[in-house]
Formats: structure tokens, sequence, C-alpha cells
């Protein structure tokens, strides 16, 4: 399966090159667009992520440096200091919490932000910490872009304790990161659940952040594999999700996952 909705942004273009390890063009992009804005700030995260992979943390703390001083609360900055933190440093999962905390308060409900949160978080294990930032980011970009009674089923109030039901359930799943090592052992509901969470927010929030998390752990489970392959996964939706989205009707007619509450 490939991109859902084909909507790269700089932040995950730079990681798909990271993961493949096409060092010199990700140096090259950022390279570009660091030329035209050196003060970029999802350049200089993106660029931090890079310098860390070539184990040059120095260097990225010596352009970050004075970026800080003048830009103090700037959110990317400060997501792109707490990244050097985490890798280069034991850092205690409290610690790891409190460190992305400090960059939500300046997020400003800004779902970009938010988004890149709960992808640094997934991404270490933090998965009931970081999908709560997914949700949220998604909650952030319904505010800017629904219209009229639109909004996104999964955030209907009649959802928010099935939500908070799944979110308490994630705790089970911290501190499984996703280097490839199997998630068969996990409730096959809990990984549904989140995949259908995550598909949402890129195909209908258009948060690219997601897209790369859930490639990951579909790819982590038999069951779910074989099912994300065959492009197949409705059938799982509709035992696990079926109260977060709708489907098309018999008739044709669409009734979600956006529609009108």
């Amino acid at each position: 399966m490939s991109h859902a909705n084909g909507a790269d942004n700089l932040y995950t273009r730079i990681h798909r090159l990271l993961v493949t390890e096409q060092y010199a063009e990700a140096e090259q992009v950022l390279d570009e667009h660091l030329s035209r804005d050196p003060s970029s700030r999802e350049a200089i995260l993106s660029w931090t992520e890079l310098k860390l992979v070539q184990e040059q943390a120095s260097t990225a703390i010596a352009r970050l440096r004075p970026l800080r001083i003048d830009f103090p609360t700037d959110p990317y900055y400060l997501l792109a200091t707490a990244e050097i933190i985490m890798q280069e440093a034991y850092v205690t999962p409290a610690g790891v919490t409190d460190l992305l905390d400090g960059v939500a308060e300046s997020a400003a409900d800004s779902a970009d932000v938010l988004a890149k949160i709960g992808f640094a978080a997934a991404m270490r294990g933090f998965w009931s910490y970081g999908m709560r930032f997914f949700i949220k980011a998604m909650r952030a970009k319904e505010r800017v872009n629904a219209t009229g009674s639109q909004d996104l089923i999964l955030l209907w109030k009649r959802n928010e304790d099935s939500l908070a039901v799944y979110l308490r359930s994630l705790t089970g799943l911290d501190g499984r990161g996703l280097d490839g090592d199997s998630l068969d052992d996990v409730p096959l509901e809990m990984l549904v659940r989140t995949v259908c969470i995550l598909l949402l927010a890129t195909t209908e929030a258009g948060i690219s952040e997601a897209w790369p998390v859930v490639a990951r752990i579909a790819c982590n489970h038999r069951e779910l594999s074989e099912a994300w392959t065959k492009k197949n996964l409705v059938p799982l939706f509709t035992k696990y999700c079926i109260n977060w989205m709708g489907f098309e009707t018999t008739g044709g007619g669409r009734i979600g996952p956006w529609s009108s509450n």
C-alpha cells in the first residue's frame, strides 16, 4: 500500500530518505531549503535529524544555539533540541514526556507541531502519549478546516468514551518500538484501532507524520500485514472500529468518515 494521500511534507520526506539511507539526497534537499531561508523551522528540525543520524550532534547544537537564543519559545527549535537530548543522553520515560510537554506548551494548538510530537513519541514506543498528540492534531485540523456540520466521526462527542478506553489500553503497547520486532503478541484490536486512527489522520486530516508510523505498525503484525498488503482492512475496521468511521452504503451514498453529526 503506497502513501494514501501522497502528501509528504519536508519533515516526512527527509525521514523517508534517512530510513532508506539516502543521506546525500537528504542533505541536498535541506541545503536547498536552508539556502532560501537559513532559519526555516521545519528545515532546521529535519536537518537536525540528519545530523543526528550522521553522528554530528555538536554541529546541530552549534546551529541551534543562536536560534534558541533569538526564538526561545519556537516549538520547532524546541523539538529539535529535544531530539538531540533524547538521542545523545539517557533520558527516563518521564524525562521524555516532560521534554515533549515543553514543546507542546509552545505549540499554540498547531496541528503540524502536535503531529510531530506524536511522531517523535510513537517512534520511540511512547504510544499512550504519542497517539494523544495525533488525536489532538486531528482536532486542531478540524477546527481550521471543517465547515458547517461536517466533522470527523472519530471525534464526535459520542466517541469520547471509546477513545478514552482505547488510549488507556495503549499502556500495554508502551515501550514497543518499530524496529521490525514482531507485534503478534499485541492484541489485534489495539493495533487495528491504532491503524484506523492513523489512517484517518493521513487520509482525512492530511497529517503526513501519521503515515510512516501506520505503515510500520501494519508490517509488524502477521494478520494485519496480510490485510494491509491486500488492501483489505475494511473487515478489521468493521469488527473493531465501526463506531469511529462510516462506509459506503449499498446505494452508493457515503456516510463517513466525514459526515454530518
